[in-house]
Formats: C-alpha cells, sequence, structure tokens
C-alpha cells in the first residue's frame, strides 16, 4: 500500500512538472534593486559621455580660434573661412548633443554592441512576460536610460568623424603656411576623446559585465533564447540560425539584405551560387561563390602582409600618447607601504621606519606622491628588546622610470628623531631634521602585486643630530 502511494505522488509530481510552462521558471530571482541599479550605471554613462563631448566641442573651438589669430597674420581671408564656415555645425552638434528627442529609436547604433543588445532584448522579454512582476515604471524608466546612452554614442561617433574632418582641413591649410606643429592640441584632444569613448564601448561590449544580475535567470530559457531571436538587435541585421520567423526590426538603412545579396550573387556568379551554400559545409567545387570568396580571403591575407606594422592612425602620429590621461583621480592613485631599519647607536636603540604612501601617476614613466611615516623602536637586540615610539616621517617623492623595471627615486623627508608619547609632541617645527634622498629603485612582482627595493642616499645627512647614516636600504609593497 505504501509503494503504491509514492508510485502515485511520484507520477503526480512527474504531470505536473511537464505540464509547467517553460517561462514561469526562472533559475535565479529577479530584484528590482539589479534593474534600477543597471539603469543607474547606463544614466551615468550617458552623462559622461554627453559632458566629455560638450568639452571636446568647447575645446575645439577654442583652439581654431586661436589657429585663426595666429593665421591671420599671414592670410586674414582663410583664416576667417576656417572659422566662421563650421561655426553652424558646431552649434548643431552642441544642440544636439544636449537634447535627448521625444521619440529615441530603439537601435540608433550603426555598431553593434552585444552588452546594449542582451540588456535592451531582456528589458523587452520582462515587460512582455508578466510572470516576473516587475513595476513597469521601473522597466521604462532604464529602457529610457538604455535609449539615451545609446544617443549619445550615436553623437559621439558623429562628433569624431567632424573632429577628424576639421583636424584635416586645418592640416591642409597650415601646412602651406608651415605652422602643421600648431595641430598638436587638437591631436591630443580628438585622441583621448576617441579613447575614452572606447572605454565605454569596451564596458558595453561585454554584456556580462553590467547585465549578468537580470540575464542569470532567462539566459537559458527557450522563451528567451526565442525572444532574443525574434526582438533583438542583431535580427535586425540578418536572421538567426533556426530562426524560421522573419526579423521583427528594420534593417539598417543602407544595408544590403540578404535576400538582396543572394540576388546579387545568381546574377553575376550563375545559378548555382548563394551565400548560403558558400559556408565552409558546402561544396567548393560546385560553388563559385566559395570558390570566390577563398580567392578574395587569399588576395586580402596577400595585402595584410605588406602593410607595415604598427597603428597609421595620423592622430598618434607624431606624439606619445598617455595611458593615463583618461584615467580618473582615483584609478591614477598608487597605494604603498615600504620599510627601512637602521641599527642601535649610543643615542638611539635599533629603528624600524615604517611608510604608507600615495603615488599619483603622471604618466608611465612619472610618479609623484606623499607619504607618513612612524619610527619604531627595537631596543638593543639581541639582548635588550624594548619597543618604543621614537619618531615620525613626513616624505614627498618622484620616481622616474629610467629603463624597464629600473628607476631613479628622489624625496624630501622631514624626520622627527626624539622618543614621543603623544601627537602634541609633533607640533614643533624645530625639532624635525629635513633629509634630501637620491637613488636607484628596482620593481618586481610579487603575486598579483608589485614590491621594490630602494638604495638610497641621503645628502643631508651630515646636518643630522646625532649624525645619521648616510645610505638608506628600503623594500616597498603596492596595494594596486
Amino acid at each position: 500500500m505504501r509503494i503504491s502511494l509514492i508510485a502515485c505522488l511520484l507520477f503526480y509530481c512527474a504531470v505536473v512538472i511537464a505540464q509547467t510552462d517553460p517561462t514561469s521558471i526562472q533559475a535565479a530571482p529577479l530584484r528590482p534593486q539589479d534593474i534600477i541599479r543597471l539603469g543607474d550605471t547606463y544614466d551615468a554613462l550617458s552623462m559622461s559621455i554627453q559632458r566629455r563631448s560638450l568639452h571636446l566641442l568647447s575645446a575645439l573651438q577654442s583652439k581654431e580660434a586661436r589657429l585663426c589669430r595666429e593665421l591671420s597674420s599671414k592670410d586674414s581671408v582663410v583664416a576667417r573661412n576656417l572659422l566662421v564656415g563650421p561655426k553652424v555645425a558646431y552649434e548643431r552638434l552642441i544642440q544636439q548633443v544636449n537634447t535627448f528627442p521625444a521619440n529615441l529609436s530603439l537601435h540608433p547604433l550603426t555598431e553593434y554592441l552585444p552588452g546594449l543588445d542582451s540588456a535592451q532584448t531582456a528589458l523587452l522579454f520582462f515587460k512582455a512576460q508578466g510572470n516576473y512582476k516587475i513595476d513597469p515604471s521601473i522597466l521604462k524608466s532604464t529602457q529610457r536610460n538604455l535609449l539615451q546612452l545609446q544617443y549619445q554614442l550615436q553623437q559621439a561617433g558623429k562628433l569624431t568623424a567632424f573632429a577628424e574632418q576639421r583636424q584635416q582641413e586645418w592640416l591642409t591649410k597650415l601646412h602651406a603656411f608651415q605652422l602643421n606643429d600648431k595641430m598638436l592640441g587638437i591631436k591630443k584632444k580628438i585622441y583621448y576623446y576617441r579613447e575614452e569613448l572606447q572605454q565605454y564601448k569596451d564596458l558595453l561590449h561585454d554584456p556580462d559585465r553590467l547585465t549578468t544580475k537580470i540575464l542569470t535567470g532567462v539566459r537559458s530559457l527557450p522563451a528567451f533564447q526565442q525572444f532574443f531571436q525574434d526582438h533583438s538587435y542583431l535580427s535586425t541585421l540578418f536572421r538567426l540560425p533556426g530562426n524560421g520567423t522573419p526579423a521583427s526590426g528594420q534593417p539598417i538603412p543602407g544595408l544590403q539584405t540578404r535576400a538582396s545579396v543572394d540576388a546579387a550573387i545568381v546574377e553575376r556568379l550563375g545559378p548555382g551560387a548563394s551565400i548560403s551554400t558558400a559556408m565552409p559545409h558546402g561544396d567548393a567545387g560546385a560553388n563559385p561563390a566559395l570558390d570566390g570568396m577563398q580567392d578574395a580571403t587569399d588576395q586580402m591575407n596577400k595585402l595584410k602582409a605588406k602593410l607595415p606594422a604598427g597603428n597609421s592612425n595620423s592622430i598618434t602620429a607624431d606624439f606619445r600618447p598617455n595611458p593615463q590621461h583618461n584615467k580618473t583621480f582615483f584609478h591614477r592613485i598608487q597605494l604603498g607601504f615600504d620599510m627601512q631599519t637602521q641599527s642601535s647607536t649610543y643615542f638611539a636603540p635599533a629603528l624600524s621606519t615604517l611608510a604608507l604612501t600615495a603615488g599619483y601617476l603622471l604618466n608611465p614613466r612619472s610618479i609623484v606622491g606623499v607619504g607618513v611615516g612612524y619610527k619604531l623602536g627595537w631596543g638593543r637586540p639581541f639582548d635588550h628588546i624594548a619597543f618604543s615610539s621614537q619618531g615620525a616621517v613626513l616624505r614627498s617623492f618622484l620616481d622616474w622610470r629610467l629603463k624597464g623595471s629600473l628607476w631613479i627615486a628622489g624625496a624630501y623627508e622631514a624626520n622627527y628623531y626624539n622618543a614621543f608619547s603623544g601627537l602634541s609632541q609633533l607640533s614643533s617645527v624645530s625639532a624635525w631634521q629635513s633629509s634630501a634622498l637620491i637613488g636607484l629603485m628596482k620593481t618586481y612582482k610579487a603575486g598579483r602585486r608589485s614590491g621594490n627595493i630602494q638604495l638610497l642616499f641621503d645628502a643631508l645627512y651630515r646636518q643630522h643630530v646625532p649624525q645619521s647614516q648616510p645610505v638608506l636600504f628600503r623594500v616597498g609593497y603596492s596595494f594596486n
């Protein structure tokens, strides 16, 4: 009897599971806070791109005005035309960047960004599926922020093209008057704007960096996979494999459809040719399209082999970019720790100076920073060990990369060599002694972090009372 009841219960559970709608299964709980946080991130990125775009437009106008003043001494007519002509274009771009259209396009970008496509399709899916119980206003707000981000990216693309066009016009005119060096400021502005824009795109290219939480619960659902094939941005470009329904979106203006490509191939290569059978699984001898594609690939590879190595971008041709330029202030800060010791003397016990430092990366070759340290007394090892507060140190430093992992290190320090029991004792300025340090620093990898070894000479060691040691040896460690 008990076995029969268990069998009936298992059969009932199997029937219930079989009749369950797959769209109602959610692999992981979806919280409204995750969608709100995603919307806030998109809004912050949109505002940042807008701010950088307006800054670039303002900087370009200022630099063009300055170039016009210098060029007017040689040819006032050319200078006036270069400045007055694009004034309307500048005003139009500023207005477009500052104003969000009332009806934003669902897919305004001509560049495919997987992260944006995944997020946008997921929001549409949540809106269509009522069983997720997400406030429609949250979905609407997040989708609005996403569309605004896409709009700002679209305007940034237009601005980049306009700025490069203006650069070429100025280069052409200034070359005739041998003033090419005056363009360096504009080139740098355009280059760093493009680099920062690429950083945003790299963040959005990865669909997992921002959308992991909202995609985790639906990514594996067959209903979402089918929805993605029917409503994603990718489906507006071409039909995805296995999707028998026509794309729901409108193709990007100017792009050929698959049907038009197949018709053109048949017209040029004969009835046996098509893009569908030109894939790797096809017979190369039976389809002239595949033979033509292989020949074109071979020719392209030969041309690539003839191209010079490196970046041929004219913007970076005559200056060395600073990879730290577009990083925020806090991302350029390097926190570290270093320690040095000195043996005991008649006047003082053995000391260890422990210091915390904060360096600011000016560029890959230069770091400037400050530090604060504490002098810990050890007594007289090894017969009489006694811990005590033996002083403090304030430090400013400048490190410059000499070659590879070898640096030239310089620092100015103020040392307090007296034992103290409270911070109030450190307020006496006359008790502090100065040190001017110069030497070499060797950096090395320590797991994920990096360490350093410093050998420094104190040029003011003779002025210390009592006289300190002239050569200092330090070991350091970076927290970044």
